[in-house]
């Protein structure tokens, strides 16, 4: 698996801001990748002897960002991904719930930010919204909402 090399998307971001700034047109341009590690899963609610059970959460603050000459858009959005220790297909391990989110979100980024949104609540509502819609397909039980687990800390990206 390639590592994540922030330094690299930092330059082409770099790049394409100093292209815009040189042309009257450019396209908007969606950029993703956050990485799995982002989201820290840390248990909630202790697994009982009943299945399905237990929950755990991990809670990111994602700027989301578009380059674009008529409208660019950043916004942070806090997101705390809920997901069953056990659900019906069984125990959900941290690492594939990392690998699902972080593709959920990359996915979501796209999507919500191709709709020209402006940055505000709304932004991070309607990515809330796209991820879970993602997410649950890999992961049922699913939910993703802003911060709300006491106890729970966050990480930042970027």
């Amino acid at each position: 698996m390639r590592r994540y090399d922030h330094a690299h998307d930092r330059v082409v971001l770099l790049g394409l801001v100093l292209v815009c700034a040189f042309q009257w047109a450019c396209a908007t341009i969606v950029q993703g990748g956050i990485p799995p590690s982002a989201f820290d899963f840390r248990n909630v609610v202790p697994v009982s002897q009943k299945d399905p059970s237990g929950w755990k959460a991990a809670k990111v603050k994602i700027l989301l960002g578009r380059l674009s000459s008529a409208f660019p858009t950043a916004a942070y959005c806090d997101i705390e991904v809920g997901i069953p220790e056990i659900n019906f297909r069984g125990p959900v391990p941290d690492g594939f719930a990392q690998l699902e989110a972080a593709a959920a979100a990359d996915a979501a980024a796209r999507i919500v930010l191709s709709q020209g949104i402006p940055p505000t609540s709304i932004l991070c509502r309607r990515f809330q919204e796209e991820m879970e819609r993602i997410l649950s397909a890999a992961i049922p039980g699913v939910r993703v909402t802003k911060f709300l687990t006491p106890n729970v800390p966050h990480k930042t990206f970027p």
